[in-house]
């Protein structure tokens, strides 16, 4: 057999069985060997947990090892999970492994903004479109963002249907998208807060406690520090007052996400 590895080649004879290999390129005549190095599984990743109960259950290293391999690994490899596999009686090459083929952290999420604007005719008070992600457990702002919905009512780029409700009151209802990344490499609880208002230039929808704001309608997420999935969908009703022009208010609201 004749193998060609570029970028990280671990040549001991007693690691031969298990070594890990992260290769640019690999060449070789043997059928079992280029198998081997191609192989990968259609399984979930394996959890911190499940490899904990491989390693104390006795199972093989080299078995291990294949396993994350091919199905990678959803943890994060830091000195705490680490510390923890080898206490489950893992060896030094499966902690190694578990290094190589753990799934990236989080390092954010996928938002997709949708809000629906119940309004009689005129649309020319419109509010902004305030949107902060506040890592509750941090005390601290993640991101803050923000649309002119006045603007984008004006230049058509929205959604219109009837509410047919009731045909006396023939509401606009009036649909605008976004969607954005939201960059983060912190775990924990979050809040998505939202708010409308006519003041253009908020920089915050919290006070200095971390508390929201009165007006302020909040949502509350568990965000993980490792995921295959890592979308939330916001979906928000509105209405404008029926007397004042200018008075847009929030009137329900959900959110989803998807981690996995």
């Amino acid at each position: 057999m004749r193998a060609l590895l570029v970028l990280l080649v671990m040549t001991s004879t007693a690691m031969a069985d298990s070594q890990v290999i992260n290769l640019l390129q690999f060449q070789t005549k043997s059928a079992d060997a280029w198998e081997r190095v191609h192989r990968q599984s259609d399984s979930l990743p394996l959890t911190q947990t499940e490899l904990e109960k491989l390693a104390k259950a006795g199972i093989a290293e080299r078995s291990i090892i294949e396993m994350m391999r091919t199905r990678k690994v959803l943890a994060v490899a830091n000195a705490d999970n680490l510390i923890k596999l080898k206490s489950a009686g893992a060896t030094d090459a499966m902690i190694s492994a578990m290094s190589a083929y753990a799934v990236a952290p989080n390092d954010g999420f996928d938002l997709a903004i949708r809000v629906d604007v119940k309004t009689p005719k005129s649309v020319q008070h419109a509010p902004y479109l305030f949107v902060e992600v506040w890592h509750t457990g941090k005390n601290r702002q993640e991101a803050m963002l923000h649309a002119d919905l006045r603007g984008l009512f004006a230049r058509g780029a929205v959604t219109v249907q009837r509410d047919r409700s009731d045909p006396l009151l023939p509401d606009a209802i009036r649909t605008v998208q976004f969607r954005t990344k939201v960059r983060t490499r912190h775990p924990g609880q979050l809040q998505v807060r939202v708010k409308l208002s006519q003041r253009p230039g908020l920089l915050t929808l919290g006070a200095s406690n971390g508390k929201s704001l009165p007006g302020v309608k909040s949502y509350a997420l568990s965000y993980p520090a490792v995921s295959l999935d890592s979308d939330c969908r916001l979906d928000l009703q509105a209405k404008r007052d029926e007397l004042l022009k200018d008075s847009f208010g929030l009137t329900g609201g959900r959110l989803e996400c998807r981690w996995d």
